[in-house]
């Protein structure tokens, strides 16, 4: 197991709170690079997105299947589309749409799937986004700064609802010849400016999940020297996850056109999914811990830079 599947397992176990005797087995993430350049995008676009041009989304949803020993037990769908729009003279703004959906072995068999193990469960599914800086090592090049504005669903019952207002670290007012209105009609966020250097965003009740079971929570990451300018949005079930659970998140980040080589509108996006299933029925007593067992993937979007650099840092 390489050092970055270590630290995503460790990181699971302690997010999840288990205990330490209970059974834990971790399958490894796999991880993808992909590198894209601006064209027309004719895909798909799950959300209603006024003002924001749709510029790179896959074009059928992405699968992984879990498998601990002969057993299949679960899997996940993946999907992102990603909106940009000009914001101030220097800057533009990033809009990232992503939407997962865990299945459990026992839904899956359940459902038809006679391949699936009905003994796993859905116990706990994350999703982080991320645009982390990149440094071309070889010759200096490097993405422009990046700030994250806001983030949906929130989680609780005291996330914000009204009116709030984000006002841009990069300068002058944009040049664009007519006013901007738009953002997300459907899922309780609307996003507004018109020619200034200001946005203003509406929550209404349904941008927040405030549920029991499963808890979900959703968070800023911080920047630990592993994740850059991140958001994680995650939930957790207390007894048994027996329903397909469809995660849809939002994250919006400012980017500033201070690039050096780079093409000025290129960035860097993460997309990682860790889920878990666990295992009740086969524990034969008391004394027995339940099996719990993980997988994951990350995608990393290298999108618009000019070109694909072999040897990287990154940074916030």
């Amino acid at each position: 197991m390489n050092a970055a599947i270590l630290l995503t397992s460790l990181c699971l176990s302690t997010l999840t709170g288990k205990a330490v005797t209970d059974t834990y087995s971790f399958l490894g993430d796999e991880y993808e690079i992909a590198y894209a350049e601006e064209k027309p995008k004719n895909g798909r676009s799950a959300v209603s997105t006024d003002g924001f041009n749709h510029v790179f989304g896959f074009d059928s949803p992405g699968i992984r299947v879990g498998q601990y020993g002969d057993s299949r037990v679960g899997y996940f769908y993946y999907d992102m589309d990603i909106f940009t729009t000009p914001f101030t003279e220097n800057s533009m703004l990033v809009l990232i749409h992503t939407e997962t959906s865990a299945t459990s072995g026992y839904v899956a068999y359940r459902g038809g799937s006679s391949t699936f193990d009905s003994n796993y469960n859905l116990y706990f599914l994350k999703v982080e986004v991320q645009i982390p800086r990149i440094m071309d090592t070889s010759n200096g090049s490097h993405t422009g700064s990046v700030n994250r504005i806001i983030y949906w669903p929130m989680s609780g019952e005291d996330s914000p609802t009204g009116t709030a207002t984000y006002t841009s670290s990069y300068g002058e007012s944009t040049t664009l010849t007519s006013a901007f209105r738009g953002g997300i009609n459907q899922d309780g966020v609307y996003l507004e400016y018109e020619r200034e250097t200001t946005i203003s965003y509406t929550f209404t009740s349904e941008a927040t999940i405030s549920t029991i079971d499963p808890i979900y929570s959703s968070q800023r990451l911080p920047n630990d020297g592993l994740k850059f300018n991140g958001f994680s949005y995650f939930i957790e079930y207390a007894q048994y996850g027996r329903i397909t659970y469809t995660m849809n998140t939002y994250s919006l980040y400012e980017i500033a056109y201070n690039v050096a080589n780079f093409n000025r509108n290129g960035f860097v996006v993460r997309y990682g999914i860790d889920m878990e299933v666990v295992n009740y029925d086969d524990v034969d007593s008391t004394d027995e811990s339940p099996l719990y067992v993980g997988f994951g993937y990350d995608y990393e979007l290298r999108w618009n830079l000019g070109y694909n650099p072999s040897t990287v840092d990154y940074f916030a």
